[in-house]
């Protein structure tokens, strides 16, 4: 039996009962899940306030950068397509596509897709995903952070399945580990800072 849905959001402020307050995300596996549209742009509205005001990020690294082929593939990871979904994209074979995952991998010095989207992020090679809702600051946030910063720092491998993975990107509003890596990149959950010690050990 499904669970019974919220009447209130998250942040106990807004009716989600009235379809005003209400947006809906489509997923690209045909799920889709509701959030409250007040919060969602009270936070993008501070998001775009504190980018204005924030440092500059991470110089880029002192390496020589990935080709713009690769970097492309690496996008349309970040923005949450498929392996096939991306090989469709760019007109490569799946095989194609997975050999440059595993360049770029090497090329940054870590041992996950994600982390190597965590890394293009903080040296700029890559852009954060643009156009969807940002998952909330709360504490099933944070948990799911904590759980990618571990598998950034190689503490776990990768997950592609699984009932709490799904419920993790479901809450992230994420397709992929690497998309929920990009997804809390641009909500600022995951910064330059927490990949830092990334960049340093591949210098």
């Amino acid at each position: 039996m499904p669970p019974a849905r919220r009447e209130v959001c998250g942040a106990g402020l807004h009716d989600l009962t009235d379809p005003v307050n209400v947006g809906l995300y489509r997923r690209k596996c045909g799920h889709t899940t509701r959030y409250c549209l007040p919060c969602s742009r009270r936070r993008s509205q501070e998001h775009r306030r504190r980018e204005r005001k924030a440092a500059p990020e991470l110089a880029p690294a002192r390496r020589r950068p990935p080709r713009s082929g690769g970097l492309g593939i690496l996008q349309a990871v970040a923005d949450g397509e498929t392996v096939s979904e991306a090989a469709e994209q760019l007109a490569l074979t799946c095989d194609a596509v997975q050999g440059c995952l595993v360049r770029l991998r090497r090329r940054y010095g870590v041992a996950s897709t994600a982390a190597a989207v965590a890394a293009a992020l903080a040296a700029g090679d890559i852009s954060p995903v643009r156009g969807q809702p940002l998952p909330p600051r709360n504490n099933t946030t944070r948990n799911h952070t904590r759980s990618l910063l571990r598998l950034l720092r190689g503490e776990r491998g990768p997950r592609s399945h699984g009932a709490a993975y799904e419920r993790m990107l479901d809450d992230l509003y994420a397709f992929s580990e690497p998309h929920a890596v990009s997804v809390l990149w641009k909500a600022r959950i995951i910064t330059a800072d927490d990949v830092r010690p990334l960049l340093e050990e591949a210098a």
